[in-house]
C-alpha cells in the first residue's frame, strides 16, 4: 500500500511483477478502496498513513511495516 505523492496505491510488492510488461499493465484495475476493506479490514490499521508513506507486510495479518515512499 502506498500513499506516495498523496494518492493512495494498493498493490503486490513491485518486485512480484514486471510493470514495464503491457500484458501485466492489462490486469490492473481500479477500485474503490471499500471493497478491499470489506475483503480486509486490517487495511484500515494503516489508513492514517500521512502522504509519502506506504505499508507493506509479507501476507495477509502479518503486521504492517510502514516505510518512507516518496514518488519521483
Amino acid at each position: 500500500m502506498s500513499h506516495g505523492g498523496g494518492d493512495w496505491q494498493m498493490y503486490c510488492h513491485w518486485k512480484n511483477h514486471n510493470f514495464e510488461d503491457h500484458e501485466v499493465l492489462k490486469t490492473l484495475s481500479v477500485v474503490h478502496v471499500a471493497h478491499l476493506v470489506a475483503r480486509d479490514a486490517t487495511i484500515n490499521e494503516v489508513a492514517d498513513l500521512p502522504a509519502d508513506m506506504g505499508a507493506e507486510r509479507t501476507h495477509v495479518g502479518a503486521m504492517w511495516q510502514r516505510y518512507e515512499d516518496e514518488d519521483d
